[in-house]
């Protein structure tokens, strides 16, 4: 199996051990949702399973979290949230029908009209601070 890192430039310094922590706990989480048997579209498709609010986003997508997951997002700092956005915020995105027409959730979300991008790194932060009280 050829390292993931083949096409690095071998003049380039490693990254320092925060960063390398922070990318392989995304890389775990990625891969996880990546794997996960989902089915995105029938949740996104039927409007009465869509959460209205953002406590109710936020248990929706911290109980899909297994507890290692849980503890990949609670070792995040509030600074490297953006590093989660990926796969994990395309799977919130779908399943809580933010790019499919919940406007109440990204009203609830941001607190004016926003889009699911936005909205998305609302409920992110809102799942760290809850998993990290």
């Amino acid at each position: 199996m050829e390292p993931l890192n083949r096409h690095r430039d071998p003049a380039a310094k490693p990254a320092p051990p925060m960063v390398a922590r922070v990318a392989s706990s995304c890389l775990a989480l990625a891969l996880w949702l990546a794997a996960a048997e989902v089915a995105v579209a029938a949740d996104a498709s039927d409007p009465s399973r869509w959460p209205a609010t953002v406590s109710q986003a936020v248990a929706m997508v911290v109980a899909r979290l297994t507890p290692s997951q849980q503890s990949i997002v609670r070792g995040t700092s509030k600074d490297n949230l953006f590093m989660l956005e990926g796969e994990w915020g395309e799977d919130i995105k779908a399943r809580l029908g933010l790019e499919q027409g919940n406007r109440a959730l990204l009203l609830a979300a941001c607190d004016k009209p926003c889009n699911a991008e936005q909205a998305t790194k609302v409920l992110i932060e809102a799942a760290w601070e809850a998993l990290r009280r």
